[in-house]
Order: C-alpha cells, then structure tokens, then sequence
C-alpha cells in the first residue's frame, strides 16, 4: 500500500523521500551559507581597517597644519628657527629672495615656507607666504 499523504509511514516507519529532503538543511547548502559570511565578513574587516587609516591620516594632517601655521607666523614675525620636532612631526623652514634681486630695493621680499613631515619624512603639509627681510 503506498501512502497518499507524507505524515504516513512508508516502509517499516519511514518518510518518503521528498518528506526527508523538506526536513532541514543539506551539509553543502550550510557549507555555501558559511563560504558568503566569511567573504562578507572579510570585505567588511577590510573597509573597517581603511576607515581607521583615514581617520589617522586626516588627525595626523590636521595636526601638521596646525604645526606650519605655527611656525610660519613666528617666520612671519621674525622668530626663525630653521627646524624642530613637535611630537611625531619633524618642520623645516626655509627663506629664499622673492622676485628680482635689486641691490638698490629698499624693501627687498623674501619668501618663507613652512614643510612639515612625519617620521619616514613623507611630506605632510607645506605653507609659503612673502615678507619683507628685514
């Protein structure tokens, strides 16, 4: 006798095989599920980690600007100091002449810039301005 409906036993007190399969999960379905979250899970990892290293870069260059802007005001108001370390951040200042060089120019320009670095020197940020040498 085969049975209609698949609540009834067939064969000695077994499901027909359709009932089995509807059941639950297979080992390979599990195994797919598993292999998607793990690949998900990398690819967020991964955008977590460039988020911290943007955010690091960006406090770094903001503290580095703050640096140059310092140090190119005291420039600007005659306190030069050539170079110097403000925690991680190395500066450097330099003036050059700015524009012609007339021995007869009473008021000759000259340019200060301001370059501020961190520990492997990679510049971070450089600032110029003229001024007058006095």
């Amino acid at each position: 006798m085969i049975a209609s409906s698949p609540h009834i036993a067939w064969r000695k007190g077994r499901c027909p095989p359709r009932a089995r399969r509807e059941q639950g999960f297979s080992l390979v379905e599990v195994l797919v599920a598993l292999a998607i979250i793990a690949a998900m899970s990398a690819v967020t990892f991964e955008a977590i980690a460039q988020d911290a290293r943007a955010r690091s870069m960006v406090r770094l260059r903001r503290e580095a600007l703050l640096v140059a802007r310092s140090q190119l005001d005291r420039a600007v108001a005659g306190d030069f100091a050539d170079r110097g370390r403000s925690g991680q951040l190395v500066w450097r200042t330099e003036r050059n002449a700015y524009g012609h060089t007339d021995p007869f120019d009473r008021n000759p320009l000259e340019e200060v810039t301001v370059t501020v670095e961190d520990r492997a020197s990679k510049p971070l940020v450089s600032l110029a301005t003229v001024r007058i040498r006095r």
